[in-house]
């Protein structure tokens, strides 16, 4: 497909230079609740606790070069295009079954966003 110099979606927000927060899906606020339960209710052992508020601080985003932001950039406007496309398709199927298309909002970020469901890394891959 050519992709380039094409229309991009506009139910894009992209949250790629802001921090995911507190809640990612390594542990979190609810992770350190659930080993301090099992401290003080099971067998006394926290030897997991620095693990889990490792993985619930906030991470730091780190300065990335011009040659991979711009990689990214190109990354971001690929995606942008493959939405509109798919966005005109579904539109166009829709309308010919009588039915409405709700368009959908793509999110982009790095490391970790907090979503509807709660928090979520970028380990996790693609999600809805």
């Amino acid at each position: 497909m050519l992709w380039q110099n094409r229309q991009e979606s506009s139910n894009v927000e992209d949250r790629r230079g802001i921090s995911g927060g507190g809640l990612v899906a390594g542990g979190g606020i609810i992770g350190v609740i659930v080993l301090l339960i099992n401290f003080f209710m099971g067998d006394g052992d926290i030897s997991q606790l620095p693990q889990v508020l490792n993985n619930s601080a906030p991470q730091q985003q780190q300065q990335m070069s011009p040659q991979a932001e711009a990689a990214d950039n190109e990354r971001a406007k690929f995606v942008k295009v493959t939405l509109h496309e798919t966005e005109i398709v579904w539109q166009k199927l829709m309308s010919q079954n009588g039915s409405s298309y709700p368009p959908p909002t793509l999110v982009l970020f790095r490391n970790s966003v907090n979503s509807g469901c709660g928090g979520a890394s970028a380990e996790s891959g693609p999600f809805y």
